[in-house]
């Protein structure tokens, strides 16, 4: 079976950018790490065996910008911006 590789896209999404992904791709590592306690080195390698080639590297990128992003958007909210 090839691998398929995430093609990289010109966009600003603060968080899965550069790659060609969903929020829902986001929510399952997210639910995968913090709920199931599945490391991001076994989430890539079951990626990898399902045909997904991402790097831990890329998974743990995604989750860093999720938490700045959460962050960002909770201070908004805390100065009534949001």
């Amino acid at each position: 079976m090839g691998s398929v590789v995430f093609p990289r896209r010109k966009t600003t999404d603060p968080i899965v950018f550069p790659f060609l992904t969903d929020e829902s791709f986001l929510a399952e590592v997210l639910t995968k790490k913090f709920v199931d306690h599945l490391s991001l080195y076994r989430q890539s390698e079951i990626f990898l065996r399902d045909g997904i080639q991402i790097s831990r590297q890329i998974l743990s990128q995604w989750i860093l910008r999720f938490q700045e992003q959460k962050n960002e958007n909770n201070i908004q909210k805390d100065r009534g911006i949001l």
